[in-house]
């Protein structure tokens, strides 16, 4: 089962959902006076979300995905068989991105539906430089395996979300909410090329300890490596059902922190690189002792069979030997005499 320790080396574009997400969530409970909560996680199969809340709240996971986490329940987020107020906390992690946009704002109304007090919304959105960035981070992906990322490749047919948009729909509604970001957009290309890179060379990788080190360093400083001023991947909405609700994360920019983060991750890749190239060059060189392995069976196959052939002709040639001997006149005459003798034994 994973740790607190654990958690710090988990991807930094997961951690930072997750951290926000539940800092958020245990400010509500404080704010509330609440001893134990509900919380439903949307969408939240292997979302981790259950290593940052506190030990006695209750998670339950809706996903139309098959999983086999115990608390998971196969559903619909824009149709769901809940009660209303079910839960206190309904949550969501990068997917409402992955909706439809013509049920984006059924499944916000779903969550408040069941929520009876706080609804959070973590999602990339249509602003800056994200759409961009997902081109051209699919893109790296396809050079490398051959085919779009299936989540990316969703993204950019269904159009991220707008926040103008759902903004105006929380007005609507007559709801309060707040807001904090996530992951500066440079940040995020980043963390999901070192991801995809390590990923698909994992062959050559005798395991993931500089990728796990470096997630530690990022999550560890998060909130002095990423600027809320600058554009981020992932905006976070808290969103009171009843009332008012304002978090925000304590963000404290230091871009020398940022500067030596990038520094870092160059230095992962390149290390990456460099042990890559090492086991080729290794791979490559037992290739070669193989190779001559097989070369050197070949010949002696190849001797074998020439002392084949030579035994086969010898055979051929001892055969007609006999064949001629038993065609002379000489072996006739020794066949006649044989059978006198057997007869006069006989007899």
């Amino acid at each position: 089962m994973e740790t607190r320790t654990d958690i710090l080396e988990l991807p930094s574009d997961l951690y930072s959902r997750n951290i926000i997400i539940s800092e958020g969530i245990k400010k509500f409970k404080k704010d509330r006076g609440l001893e134990r909560i509900r919380v439903l996680d949307l969408g939240g199969r292997n979302g981790k979300l259950s290593l940052f809340l506190d030990a006695e709240d209750e998670l339950a996971l809706l996903d139309r995905r098959e999983g086999d986490e115990e608390n998971l329940i196969a559903g619909d987020a824009t149709n769901m068989q809940f009660g209303d107020d079910s839960f206190d906390v309904v949550t969501s992690g990068d997917v409402f991105e992955h909706i439809p946009p013509d049920r984006r704002d059924r499944f916000i109304r779903e969550a408040l539906r069941v929520s009876s007090g706080l609804v959070i919304v973590a999602a990339p959105f249509a602003d800056g430089q994200n759409e961009y960035a997902e081109r051209v981070v699919n893109g790296y992906y396809k050079r490398l395996t051959g085919t779009d990322h299936e989540w990316l490749a969703e993204h950019i047919e269904n159009g991220l979300p707008s926040a103008g948009d759902l903004e105006s729909f929380f007005r609507s509604e007559r709801v309060g909410y707040s807001q904090c970001k996530s992951n500066n957009t440079d940040n995020w290309m980043i963390l999901q090329s070192l991801i995809f890179y390590f990923v698909h060379f994992t062959a050559f990788q005798k395991n993931d300890e500089v990728l796990r080190s470096f997630f530690r360093t990022y999550n560890e400083n998060i909130a002095s490596i990423e600027d809320e001023a600058a554009d981020c991947y992932r905006r976070i909405y808290f969103i009171a059902k009843n009332g008012e609700f304002d978090y925000s994360f304590p963000y404290v920019f230091d871009r020398k922190a940022k500067i030596d983060l990038i520094d870092e991750a160059f230095i992962v890749l390149a290390e990456a690189a460099e042990a890559m190239t090492a086991e080729f060059v290794s791979l490559h060189g037992h290739i070669r002792q193989q190779t001559d392995a097989i070369h050197t069976l070949e010949n002696q196959l190849r001797e074998a069979y020439r002392d084949v052939l030579k035994a086969q002709n010898a055979a051929k040639r001892q055969e007609q030997v006999i064949l001629t001997m038993r065609a002379s006149k000489f072996w006739q005459a020794r066949e006649a005499l044989a059978r006198i003798v057997s007869f006069a034994r006989r007899r």
